[in-house]
């Protein structure tokens, strides 16, 4: 393609991107403009500009901040604090499981895990995380290697690199059989204790979701409401086409 045609397809993308917003699919059309120019062309340097307004705003490759949220609402931390685990855990609270820290030496175990807040915290050293950063601290990973990694561990979506050993790690324990007794626990005990929502939510509607990801990660199916929601993010560009 010469590089009168790039420049007509750039500017048909940034007419897009003033008016609708641009998606993936866009951001993969100009990434293939810039392969038929030279790095020293300052329409390269345009494209390329715009190719760092769509990653800036769908925050890594497409996970903006809605896909954001659903990834932490639709991952959990019980089952990958339970696969790092090798010590009795015991319930805690209306909602909560006590383990042994993971982060530091302790004579009790004090780190507690809020299933339905999907919250740890430890108070004996301290420290406290989400789904997200979790991951990011007990496997060495930045943001995105997180939510990459959270996306195939819970069959958001579906990739070729569903089966490492990282990911087939904290599968095995969502599938494991001590996962969905601790699971039924908590439910039986908030049931006894004649506690009916927790936040707002309805427990039956938490534990709905649970079992249904352990159901849909047993089958490998992706889900399907993710996938809807990744392929509908738009970026709006602000600034004057040129």
């Amino acid at each position: 393609m010469g590089r009168e045609a790039v420049n007509h397809y750039f500017k048909l993308i940034v007419q897009k991107g003033l008016t609708i917003g641009l998606d993936n699919e866009d951001y993969q059309a100009l990434v293939g403009l810039l392969s038929f120019l030279k790095p020293s062309d300052e329409l390269y340097q345009k494209i390329n500009a715009v190719i760092g307004k769509i990653l800036s705003d769908v925050n890594f490759f497409g996970y903006g901040k809605e896909c954001i949220d659903y990834i932490s609402s639709h991952t959990y931390l019980l089952p990958l604090v339970l696969a790092n685990n090798d010590k009795k855990v015991c319930l805690s609270g209306d909602n909560s499981y006590l383990f042994w820290c993971q982060f530091h030496t302790e004579e009790k175990p004090q780190m507690s895990v809020s299933d339905a807040k999907n919250l740890l915290h430890c108070f004996g050293c301290n420290c406290s995380f989400n789904v997200i950063t979790y991951l990011k601290e007990v496997e060495h990973m930045n943001f995105y290697g997180a939510l990459d990694a959270l996306t195939r561990i819970f069959c958001l979506e579906d990739t070729v690199e569903s089966h490492t050993d990282l990911v087939l790690k904290y599968q095995n324990m969502i599938l494991h059989p001590d996962y969905a007794r601790l699971l039924t626990q908590g439910f039986d005990r908030l049931i006894k204790r004649g506690i009916s929502s927790i936040d707002g939510v309805d427990i039956n509607q938490i534990y709905m979701q649970r079992f249904g990801t352990i159901m849909r990660v047993r089958r490998k199916e992706v889900d399907e409401g993710f996938m809807l929601l990744k392929k509908k993010q738009k970026v709006i560009l602000k600034m004057e086409e040129e």
